[in-house]
């Protein structure tokens, strides 16, 4: 059995990332939290070989996800990003898309959240197991997706 999907989740929400943190513990994931980008990227640089995953907010104080998503990008360019945001417009569509992570839109749906951990938990399954590297898509999640 592997171990389970380390995830950095940055939310300058502190409800928000308490009640992200619990429900992505429950999906089988280690949860590591931060309230903004500058500290997650703190966190990250401590030994950026500790997180198989990113999850972030963009809106933040200090150090946005734009900004974070673009530091982790020249430390880590495979890492699988999730960004939350309550609105998309093209530009961030645009830059979501050019640093291959994948948007779930606000208000969040949590079981399209849970498909998305399950789909990076079984890639980084399958190249711990030697196969194929496959694709774990970048695309847009949430409201239209139910």
């Amino acid at each position: 059995m592997s171990r389970p999907l380390r995830v950095l989740l940055v939310d300058d929400d502190a409800a928000l990332r308490m009640l992200l943190a619990e429900i992505i513990t429950s999906f089988g994931c280690d949860v590591t939290v931060a309230d903004n980008g500058k500290s997650a990227l703190a966190l990250f640089g401590q030994d950026h070989g500790a997180f198989d995953l990113l999850i972030t907010d963009v809106c933040m104080p200090e150090m946005n996800g734009r900004d974070l998503i673009q530091a982790i990008r020249r430390r880590d360019e495979v890492l699988p990003i999730i960004v939350i945001s309550g609105y998309a417009d093209l530009q961030l569509l645009d830059e979501i898309n050019s640093s291959h992570a994948m948007l779930l839109e606000k208000p969040i749906d949590f079981q399209a959240l849970e498909s998305c951990i399950d789909s990076i938990q079984r890639h980084r399954v399958h190249l711990q197991a030697g196969r194929p590297k496959g694709v774990v898509s970048a695309g847009v999640m949430g409201q239209q997706d139910r």
